[in-house]
């Protein structure tokens, strides 16, 4: 599976509204998403894994059948915000979405939240699907110690705080890590310390390991398919709009970011 440890950087996630989409768009953006599949994906188990870095929008999966055909959607609600289709399984059993420019999400890339489920679909009803667990990260302070705050809501998996070198070659991880220790409070939040003489240029991620399933927050990143729409349209009614039904109302629905 590729080093999920590649970190990029990214700043501080805010709730958006994007503007309203000409008519015409409206009705296109509603043929784009499908009804809410009915498949009954299961978490990933074995060899299999799933990797989601929430800040960068990026989906990757480990251990599938090389070869093979796959989907991958990320719901919010139930409802489907962004597809990536017809993926080919790597010869090493991977997949990647909006990790590179060659496989990208299906029209413009969601933005993945916290609470959003992404399922990889190998069949109508079969696959792998995870929760994308609730932790942020800010840029750390990089003068003597480097120390890491952010939020990290409880119970989702096991955490951990990583300095990270080399494409993920060495890392040093707090807590266990020498040097290192993780304080938690007032809330959600927490502070990573690593003592001197940590590599302050190392890059930083926070990780919440539920099972083969993991999430992973950094303090900034790009998305490497272009940018991110923060809302959606699912539905519109009627679905064609033309001379016949002029006068009638339209009934657009979607979610928001």
């Amino acid at each position: 599976m590729p080093d999920t440890g590649n970190t990029k950087t990214h700043g501080a996630r805010r709730h958006r509204f994007g503007r309203l989409a000409p008519l015409a768009a409206i009705v296109l953006g509603a043929a784009a998403f499908a009804a809410p599949a009915s498949a009954a994906p299961v978490a990933p188990a074995g060899a299999q894994e799933m990797t989601i870095f929430s800040d960068s929008n990026v989906v990757i999966g480990g251990g599938l059948t090389p070869g093979s055909v796959v989907d991958v959607v990320v719901l919010r609600g139930g409802t489907p915000i962004g597809t990536a289709s017809g993926l080919t399984v790597t010869p090493a059993g991977d997949v990647e979405v909006n990790h590179g420019p060659d496989q990208c999400f299906d029209g413009q890339t969601p933005d993945i939240l916290a609470g959003d489920v992404v399922q990889i679909l190998t069949g109508p009803d079969t696959g792998i699907q995870m929760t994308v667990a609730d932790v942020t990260i800010n840029e750390p302070t990089r003068t003597g110690d480097v120390q890491v705050t952010g939020t990290v809501v409880p119970g989702a998996g096991e955490f951990l705080v990583r300095l990270v070198k080399g494409n993920g070659a060495s890392h040093l991880e707090a807590p266990g890590g020498p040097g290192t220790s993780v304080t938690f409070g007032p809330g959600d939040a927490y502070t990573a310390t690593f003592t001197a003489p940590a590599d302050p240029t190392a890059d930083i991620e926070a990780r919440v390991l539920d099972g083969n399933a993991v999430t992973i927050a950094e303090p900034a990143g790009a998305n490497a398919c272009g940018p991110v729409a923060t809302s959606a349209i699912t539905s519109a009614s009627p679905s064609v709009v033309n001379f016949a039904n002029q006068g009638s109302p339209v009934q657009v629905s979607g979610v928001v970011a």
